[in-house]
């Protein structure tokens, strides 16, 4: 009866231990996701998080919508490799680098090279997909760049839907010195 006792003991300890990793995560990435997503002019924009693995609500995946003055927006997604603190910590990160140079008017191509400049720096032995889209209102024009990600479904005026022609670059924190088309 002691051995048992001491394998349920065991068992009770490591339960407890995975819940409350399991919680600390789930409230990282609750915390570093957008609480919510701005009003921009012209555009309507709905944000849900599904975790792509059942049981698994934690992890790297983000998006972001950031306002770029009157006439711009940019529309970010991305996952970061893991379903973990560590995956949710690398993604707080990318969205804070992104975010940063996205806001003084860096072009895409740009902003991934300095944030996949920034991840290779900080190394964090994880890699992350990234697909940054500047939408222009006034010339009416999206520009994309993508970081290993796959590429967003474009739905034209006669309602044809397919996936829209954008070159990736190599996934985020690889090579420090990766081009992004």
């Amino acid at each position: 009866m002691t051995s048992l006792a001491g394998l349920i003991a065991q068992a009770l300890d490591r339960a407890r231990l995975y819940d409350t990793k399991r919680e600390l995560a789930h409230g990282l990435q609750q915390a570093l996701l957008p609480r919510a997503l701005p009003e921009i002019a012209g555009l309507r924009v709905a944000a849900r998080y599904l975790p792509a693995t059942r049981g698994m609500a934690i992890g790297g995946d983000f998006y972001d919508l950031i306002r770029l003055g009157d006439t711009a927006a940019a529309a970010v997604i991305g996952d970061v490799q893991g379903h973990n603190v560590a995956a949710a910590a690398v993604m707080g990160q990318v969205r804070t680098g992104i975010y940063a140079h996205a806001t003084v008017g860096t072009c895409p191509d740009q902003i991934l090279a300095r944030t996949n400049r920034l991840l290779a720096d900080l190394a964090p032995d994880l890699f992350t997909s990234c697909l940054y889209a500047r939408l222009d209102f006034a010339c009416r024009r999206v520009t994309l760049a993508s970081a290993g990600h796959p590429p967003p479904l474009l739905r034209l005026a006669d309602g044809d839907t397919g996936p829209a022609d954008v070159s990736p670059g190599p996934l985020l924190g690889i090579d420090p010195e990766a081009v992004f088309p």
